[in-house]
């Protein structure tokens, strides 16, 4: 029965993950490791997650190795040890978390950005319109995020003084 409530709530997350775009096991992950409250590595997150998933599919070390190469970046969950030892992976439950997720995603844009400006600069004398059109198209996308994300920072250091610091 619990085992049962258990895989809802990691189909729930993993859903929830498939909807922005990642595969499932992201959430299912996510949902275990808040669960478990404890570092697991990834043999044991493939192990518990074939226990509690009815279809075992997508549950291999392997799948959660592709998983976890998603997930530590983003910075959702935290790898720690060391390869000699061992990694142990951990839900990050710091109120920061959000922060430096929105942080990161700036600090990807302006690359991304400067690295366009550049590139348009240097095809000018190609003459190719539809390049420059798609240049200037995606530097327009980036400069809306840019403002964007600059606001979601704000309201979120609003919340977080809010839920956090009360």
């Amino acid at each position: 029965m619990i085992d049962d409530f258990r895989q809802k709530f990691l189909e729930i997350i993993g859903s929830s993950y498939q909807n922005y775009g990642f595969p499932p096991i992201c959430g299912w992950i996510e949902a275990l490791l808040g669960i478990e409250k404890k570092g697991l590595t990834q043999v044991e997150i493939s192990y518990l997650l074939s226990k509690l998933m009815e279809d075992n599919t997508g549950t291999s070390v392997s799948s959660v190795n592709r998983a976890m190469k998603i997930l530590v970046p983003y910075g959702s969950v935290i790898r720690k040890g060391t390869a000699k030892e061992g990694y142990k992976f951990e839900l990050n439950t710091d109120p920061d978390f959000f922060d430096s997720f929105i942080h990161n995603f700036i600090n990807v844009n302006k690359r991304t950005l400067r690295l366009l400006k550049k590139l348009k600069q240097d095809s000018l004398n190609t003459e190719d319109v539809n390049l420059i059109e798609a240049i200037d198209g995606e530097i327009f996308n980036l400069k809306y995020m840019d403002e964007y994300l600059k606001e979601s920072k704000k309201i979120l250091y609003d919340l977080k003084e809010k839920y956090f610091k009360g």
